[in-house]
Protein backbone atom coordinates (compact mmCIF):
# COMPACT_ATOMS: atom_id res chain seq x y z
CA UNK A 1 0.00 0.00 0.00
CA UNK A 2 1.45 3.60 -0.68
CA UNK A 3 2.70 5.55 1.92
CA UNK A 4 3.09 9.44 2.30
CA UNK A 5 5.43 8.75 5.07
CA UNK A 6 7.35 6.21 3.21
CA UNK A 7 7.44 8.16 0.38
CA UNK A 8 8.58 11.33 1.60
CA UNK A 9 11.41 9.58 2.92
CA UNK A 10 13.02 9.24 -0.51
CA UNK A 11 10.48 10.84 -2.61
CA UNK A 12 10.50 9.32 -6.47
CA UNK A 13 7.78 7.62 -8.80
CA UNK A 14 9.90 5.27 -11.40
CA UNK A 15 8.34 5.14 -14.36
CA UNK A 16 8.39 2.35 -16.38
CA UNK A 17 7.14 2.20 -20.17
CA UNK A 18 7.32 -0.61 -22.92
CA UNK A 19 8.46 -3.63 -20.92
CA UNK A 20 7.54 -6.96 -21.38
CA UNK A 21 6.37 -9.70 -18.71
CA UNK A 22 9.98 -11.01 -19.11
CA UNK A 23 11.45 -8.10 -17.99
CA UNK A 24 9.68 -8.31 -14.40
CA UNK A 25 11.82 -10.26 -12.42
CA UNK A 26 15.10 -7.92 -13.25
CA UNK A 27 12.69 -4.84 -12.57
CA UNK A 28 11.79 -5.94 -9.56
CA UNK A 29 15.60 -6.56 -8.71
CA UNK A 30 16.66 -2.72 -9.97
CA UNK A 31 14.05 -1.43 -7.90
CA UNK A 32 14.11 -3.13 -4.74
CA UNK A 33 18.24 -3.00 -4.80
CA UNK A 34 17.88 1.15 -5.67
CA UNK A 35 15.78 1.60 -2.64
CA UNK A 36 12.92 3.24 -5.01
CA UNK A 37 9.82 3.61 -2.93
CA UNK A 38 7.25 4.01 -5.75
CA UNK A 39 6.65 2.48 -9.29
CA UNK A 40 4.39 3.06 -11.85
CA UNK A 41 3.91 1.50 -15.33
CA UNK A 42 2.34 3.16 -18.19
CA UNK A 43 -1.19 2.05 -19.16
CA UNK A 44 -0.17 2.42 -22.70
CA UNK A 45 2.31 -0.23 -22.45
CA UNK A 46 0.81 -3.05 -23.97
CA UNK A 47 -0.76 -5.40 -21.65
CA UNK A 48 -0.08 -2.78 -18.46
CA UNK A 49 -2.97 -4.03 -16.54
CA UNK A 50 -0.83 -7.79 -16.37
CA UNK A 51 2.48 -6.28 -15.92
CA UNK A 52 1.58 -4.08 -12.54
CA UNK A 53 0.09 -6.84 -11.13
CA UNK A 54 3.20 -9.50 -11.99
CA UNK A 55 5.26 -6.62 -10.66
CA UNK A 56 3.39 -6.44 -7.65
CA UNK A 57 3.55 -10.37 -6.99
CA UNK A 58 7.43 -9.69 -6.96
CA UNK A 59 8.04 -6.72 -4.33
CA UNK A 60 8.15 -6.05 -1.17
CA UNK A 61 4.51 -4.29 0.75
CA UNK A 62 6.81 -1.30 1.37
CA UNK A 63 7.35 -0.71 -2.30
CA UNK A 64 4.42 0.91 -4.21
CA UNK A 65 3.24 -0.11 -7.52
CA UNK A 66 1.35 2.46 -9.11
CA UNK A 67 -0.07 2.81 -13.08
CA UNK A 68 0.83 6.21 -15.15
CA UNK A 69 -0.77 7.59 -18.25
CA UNK A 70 -4.32 7.10 -17.13
CA UNK A 71 -6.40 9.34 -19.04
CA UNK A 72 -9.92 7.68 -18.26
CA UNK A 73 -11.81 5.97 -15.94
CA UNK A 74 -11.72 2.94 -18.02
CA UNK A 75 -7.73 2.82 -17.75
CA UNK A 76 -8.12 3.51 -14.01
CA UNK A 77 -10.53 0.60 -13.27
CA UNK A 78 -8.51 -1.53 -14.93
CA UNK A 79 -5.38 -0.36 -13.19
CA UNK A 80 -6.63 -0.96 -9.39
CA UNK A 81 -8.57 -4.65 -10.32
CA UNK A 82 -4.81 -5.71 -11.22
CA UNK A 83 -3.49 -4.10 -7.74
CA UNK A 84 -1.82 -0.56 -8.37
CA UNK A 85 -1.47 1.84 -5.37
CA UNK A 86 -1.56 5.16 -6.38
CA UNK A 87 -2.76 6.71 -9.72
CA UNK A 88 -0.28 9.03 -12.24
CA UNK A 89 -1.73 11.51 -14.61
CA UNK A 90 0.17 13.50 -17.63
CA UNK A 91 -3.06 16.04 -17.16
CA UNK A 92 -6.08 16.83 -14.45
CA UNK A 93 -8.58 14.53 -15.77
CA UNK A 94 -11.48 15.22 -13.67
CA UNK A 95 -13.35 12.43 -13.12
CA UNK A 96 -10.12 10.33 -12.50
CA UNK A 97 -9.42 12.94 -9.89
CA UNK A 98 -12.73 13.04 -7.85
CA UNK A 99 -12.56 9.19 -8.21
CA UNK A 100 -9.51 8.81 -6.30
CA UNK A 101 -10.00 12.07 -3.91
CA UNK A 102 -13.45 10.04 -2.99
CA UNK A 103 -12.01 6.60 -2.67
CA UNK A 104 -8.87 7.11 -0.59
CA UNK A 105 -6.51 6.69 -3.66
CA UNK A 106 -3.38 8.44 -4.11
CA UNK A 107 -3.39 10.41 -7.02
CA UNK A 108 -0.85 12.58 -9.05
CA UNK A 109 -2.26 14.86 -11.88
CA UNK A 110 -0.25 16.39 -14.60
CA UNK A 111 -0.33 20.39 -14.71
CA UNK A 112 1.88 22.70 -15.88
CA UNK A 113 1.01 26.38 -15.91
CA UNK A 114 -0.09 27.96 -12.42
CA UNK A 115 -3.58 27.85 -13.26
CA UNK A 116 -3.09 24.25 -13.81
CA UNK A 117 -1.26 23.32 -11.23
CA UNK A 118 -3.81 25.19 -8.42
CA UNK A 119 -7.04 23.25 -10.31
CA UNK A 120 -4.65 20.34 -9.91
CA UNK A 121 -4.02 20.39 -6.23
CA UNK A 122 -7.38 21.82 -5.34
CA UNK A 123 -8.83 18.29 -6.63
CA UNK A 124 -7.08 16.49 -3.63
CA UNK A 125 -4.17 15.33 -5.12
CA UNK A 126 -1.48 13.92 -3.13
CA UNK A 127 0.97 15.72 -5.49
CA UNK A 128 1.04 17.65 -8.39
CA UNK A 129 2.99 16.38 -11.41
CA UNK A 130 5.09 19.30 -12.89
CA UNK A 131 5.04 18.62 -16.59
CA UNK A 132 6.97 18.63 -18.56
CA UNK A 133 9.68 20.18 -16.29
CA UNK A 134 12.36 20.29 -18.45
CA UNK A 135 11.72 22.85 -20.43
CA UNK A 136 11.84 25.72 -17.95
CA UNK A 137 13.77 23.68 -15.54
CA UNK A 138 14.34 23.61 -12.21
CA UNK A 139 14.12 27.68 -11.70
CA UNK A 140 10.36 27.23 -12.78
CA UNK A 141 9.59 24.73 -9.16
CA UNK A 142 11.21 27.62 -7.27
CA UNK A 143 9.00 30.50 -9.25
CA UNK A 144 5.68 28.41 -8.55
CA UNK A 145 6.12 27.66 -4.91
CA UNK A 146 6.33 31.75 -4.65
CA UNK A 147 2.98 32.04 -4.77
CA UNK A 148 1.72 28.45 -4.61
CA UNK A 149 4.04 27.49 -1.49
CA UNK A 150 1.51 25.05 -0.34
CA UNK A 151 1.10 22.92 -3.07
CA UNK A 152 3.62 19.85 -3.13
CA UNK A 153 5.05 19.73 -6.75
CA UNK A 154 6.97 15.93 -8.03
CA UNK A 155 8.94 17.52 -11.43
CA UNK A 156 9.03 14.95 -13.83
CA UNK A 157 10.54 15.31 -17.61
CA UNK A 158 14.39 15.77 -17.48
CA UNK A 159 15.40 14.89 -14.28
CA UNK A 160 18.54 13.34 -14.21
CA UNK A 161 21.86 12.91 -12.08
CA UNK A 162 23.33 16.51 -13.08
CA UNK A 163 20.16 18.64 -11.95
CA UNK A 164 18.37 16.14 -9.21
CA UNK A 165 20.00 18.49 -6.34
CA UNK A 166 18.90 21.67 -8.27
CA UNK A 167 15.09 20.80 -8.86
CA UNK A 168 15.36 20.09 -4.65
CA UNK A 169 16.91 23.02 -3.56
CA UNK A 170 14.25 25.08 -5.99
CA UNK A 171 11.36 23.59 -3.88
CA UNK A 172 10.85 20.26 -5.69
CA UNK A 173 8.96 17.79 -2.93
CA UNK A 174 9.94 14.91 -5.32
CA UNK A 175 10.48 13.74 -8.92
CA UNK A 176 10.25 10.94 -10.85
CA UNK A 177 12.36 9.23 -13.31
CA UNK A 178 11.80 7.54 -16.88
CA UNK A 179 13.97 5.54 -19.52
CA UNK A 180 16.80 8.07 -19.10
CA UNK A 181 18.23 5.44 -15.87
CA UNK A 182 15.95 2.53 -16.61
CA UNK A 183 16.47 2.04 -20.32
CA UNK A 184 14.92 -0.68 -22.36
CA UNK A 185 18.31 -1.78 -23.78
CA UNK A 186 19.73 -2.67 -19.83
CA UNK A 187 16.36 -4.48 -19.44
CA UNK A 188 16.92 -6.54 -22.64
CA UNK A 189 20.74 -7.11 -21.27
CA UNK A 190 19.44 -8.65 -18.18
CA UNK A 191 22.54 -7.04 -16.34
CA UNK A 192 21.13 -4.58 -13.53
CA UNK A 193 24.57 -3.95 -12.11
CA UNK A 194 25.28 -0.37 -14.01
CA UNK A 195 21.68 0.29 -13.45
CA UNK A 196 21.45 -0.01 -9.42
CA UNK A 197 24.80 2.57 -9.76
CA UNK A 198 23.56 4.89 -10.87
CA UNK A 199 20.19 4.87 -9.25
CA UNK A 200 21.96 4.47 -5.89
CA UNK A 201 23.81 7.84 -7.13
CA UNK A 202 20.86 9.82 -7.97
CA UNK A 203 19.69 8.67 -4.31
CA UNK A 204 22.71 10.26 -2.86
CA UNK A 205 22.22 13.20 -4.43
CA UNK A 206 19.13 13.76 -3.19
CA UNK A 207 20.02 12.90 0.06
CA UNK A 208 22.46 15.25 0.05
CA UNK A 209 20.89 18.16 -1.43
Amino acid sequence: MFSIETFNKYPVVAIIRGIQQVHIPFLANVIKQSHIPAVEITMNTEGASSLISGLRQQLPDHISVGAGTVLSLTSMEDALKAGAEFIVMPTVETEICEYCAANDIPFFPGAFTPNEVLRAWRTGATMVKVFPAKYFGPGYIKELKGPLDQVKLLACGGVNKKNVTEYKNNGADAFAIGGSLIPLSKLNENDYTDVVAELLELKELWDEG
